[in-house]
C-alpha cells in the first residue's frame, strides 16, 4: 500500500503543498465569536483554512481577505493577527549562535 500524504492549498500564495509544511488555521469554538486560531496539531472541528507557515503567505492572505473566503463568512482576523505579531516578535529575539567567535 502507498503512502498517501495530504495535499492543501495554501490560501495565501495559492499553491498545492503538503500538510506538514501548512498550519491550519480555524474557526475558535470556545466563545461565540467569529475569531481564527492558529490549530498547530490540526484537530479543531469545522473548517479550516491552509497556510504556509512563513510570514509572507499569511501576510498575502490578510491583504486579499482570502481568510473571509475560505470560510464562506465574514471573520475577525485581529486575533490571529496579533497572535502571528507576538510569535514573530518571540522569533527574532531568539539569540544568534552562528558566530565564528573571531571577532574577539
Amino acid at each position: 500500500m502507498a503512502n498517501h500524504k495530504p495535499i492543501r492549498l495554501c490560501i495565501g500564495c495559492r499553491t498545492r503543498e503538503m500538510t506538514t509544511n501548512l498550519v491550519r488555521i480555524a474557526y475558535d469554538r470556545t466563545i461565540d465569536s467569529r475569531s481564527l486560531v492558529l490549530d498547530e496539531r490540526s484537530v479543531l472541528p469545522g473548517r479550516g483554512a491552509w497556510v504556509h507557515r512563513g510570514p509572507g503567505c499569511l501576510s498575502t492572505a490578510l491583504q486579499k481577505r482570502a481568510f473571509h473566503r475560505a470560510f464562506r463568512t465574514q471573520v475577525d482576523t485581529e486575533e490571529l493577527e496579533a497572535t502571528l505579531f507576538s510569535c514573530r516578535e518571540e522569533d527574532t529575539n531568539t539569540p544568534n549562535n552562528d558566530e565564528s567567535g573571531s571577532e574577539n
